[in-house]
């Protein structure tokens, strides 16, 4: 499944392969003479906190918008419903069905919580009039769970 997924993930605007990536990246953005402040963050146990049902809903809302539809995007959802529904690890002497969240060990979770966060970030890039913040952020780039961007500072206080 995560071959249908992986090309969803790698167009996503603020997609990072790798920390080789992102320093390329970081490299590359031109010098200037604004004010600017590298902002880090990170989302606390995101495989764990991605709802199984926003997690379908953004795999759907990327499927539909792939250019070549060779393959059915009701059959692709059916197909991820049974890695997180069907999780199963041991722990101890004693097996546990996850029912929360995305699998850690499963190949396609990376991709899941990516388009999952993939969403979020979209909605906070078009609504520009509901978020004011947006202006003076440059170079949005995440790597899963971790987040890097330029904040121009502009005597703008960042909130967290």
């Amino acid at each position: 499944m995560d071959h249908f997924l992986q090309p969803l993930v790698t167009a996503l605007p603020s997609y990072t392969k790798d920390s080789m990536d992102f320093i390329k990246t970081i490299k590359a953005i031109p010098q200037v003479e604004d004010a600017r402040l590298l902002v880090t963050m990170n989302t606390e146990s995101l495989y764990t906190n991605v709802p199984f049902d926003g997690d379908l809903a953004a795999d759907k809302f990327f499927l539909e918008k792939r250019p070549e539809c060779n393959s059915s995007t009701q059959c692709i959802l059916d197909l991820i419903t049974k890695v997180p529904t069907s999780n199963f690890f041991l722990y101890g002497n004693n097996f546990f069905h996850q029912i929360s969240g995305v699998a850690m060990g499963s190949k396609m979770s990376p991709s899941l919580a990516s388009l999952y966060v993939g969403v979020f970030e979209l909605e906070l890039y078009c609504n520009h009039q509901e978020n004011p913040f947006i202006q003076y952020v440059s170079s949005w780039k995440r790597y899963l769970d971790d987040v890097f961007f330029f904040h121009l500072d502009k005597g703008q206080t960042i909130l967290v």
